[in-house]
């Protein structure tokens, strides 16, 4: 391309004698001024442009300076582009899930169409976030059949499907083939999830909806506790992650607060140990997130409530995006 414009500059440049051209460069002291307001361009040293310098026809700038000073602007933004993505590259940012259940449960509240899930779910893809959960319960209580259709036919991020491993879910996780199944424990008669997976207690039927998930391409994580014997469970069913229940850290006292981090630190490095991807969630906020966000072999949090509960007062998408300021922060 760059032969293409630089031939087509120079059939039109009239030939110029070494008198009548005169390099800018030194001082900069040209007839007319030009170089006076304009700084030379330094060589690109990437490229051929800049060796001689630019020129001027008494007072007139050729055109082949102004296409020489056109494509080395361009290809020095383009070098410093690869050198940003390179260093993107190297740096791993902690990914960020947004559990958009609590639109649902507003929704209904009413039993009607708003707020629009999906555009919810749109919106924190285009704020920068990496993936959108959802938790699709026995009982229905917000994310429905169709909320999860929808998102697997729209989204061009990855989808994360909470769920008990019980038949009737299994069979919709089958046939909608999310990109991750995150197994967790069901209780009717909780507001939320209350504890981890007790992997460990049914390591036989587990295994079987993991290998189930797997001869239909679907990645496998277990919502447990931050104990080793249920991270080495985790591993022996053959699970691909681990999401480390952070409840009892976000609910801590000061006291505990050491304890609870040395706990989820001591289980993230068994997962690392046992070929399991570390992730995160329950109860994280802006002000909490960093001491989990610090741990060096963290891949994901899956955050929710604290993201939609903020967005009512500053904006669905500055809420995604002011936790994706403190995980910037953290990238390794």
């Amino acid at each position: 391309a760059w032969g293409c414009v630089r031939g087509w500059a120079e059939a039109l440049t009239p030939p110029l004698s070494q008198r009548e051209r005169e390099p800018v460069g030194g001082e900069g002291r040209v007839m007319g001024g030009w170089a006076n307001r304009h700084t030379p361009l330094k060589p690109f040293p990437l490229s051929p442009i800049g060796a001689e310098g630019f020129t001027r026809v008494r007072g007139r700038s050729s055109i082949l300076s102004i296409v020489d000073r056109f494509v080395a602007r361009a290809l020095r933004n383009m070098h410093n582009r690869r050198i940003q993505l390179t260093r993107e590259r190297e740096l791993h940012m902690v990914e960020l899930g947004v559990n958009i259940d609590h639109v649902a449960t507003l929704r209904e509240a009413r039993k009607g169409d708003m707020p629009d899930l999906i555009a919810a779910a749109k919106i924190c893809e285009l704020a920068g976030a990496h993936q959108i959960t959802v938790h699709l319960r026995q009982d229905r209580r917000h994310i429905q059949d169709r909320d999860v259709e929808l998102l697997s036919q729209v989204l061009r991020m990855r989808l994360n499907l909470e769920m008990a491993a019980v038949d009737e879910i299994i069979a919709v996780a089958h046939r909608l083939r999310p990109h991750t199944v995150c197994l967790v424990p069901e209780n009717r008669q909780e507001v939320t999830t209350e504890g981890g997976l007790d992997v460990a207690g049914q390591r036989d039927h587990l295994k079987k909806v993991v290998e189930g998930m797997h001869e239909h391409d679907i990645k496998v994580s277990m919502f447990i506790d931050p104990e080793i014997k249920q991270v080495e469970a985790s591993a022996a069913v053959g699970a691909d992650y681990v999401e480390l229940h952070t409840g009892a850290y976000a609910n801590a006292v000061p006291l505990d607060l050491l304890h609870e981090i040395n706990r989820i630190a001591e289980a993230a490095t068994c997962a690392l140990q046992s070929g399991l991807v570390f992730n995160a969630g329950h109860g994280l906020t802006v002000q909490n997130l960093p001491a989990i966000a610090a741990i060096p072999t963290l891949n994901e949090v899956n955050i929710g409530h604290s993201i939609i509960s903020r967005a009512v007062f500053i904006g669905l998408d500055a809420a995604v995006k002011e936790i994706l300021q403190v995980l910037n922060c953290y990238a390794k």
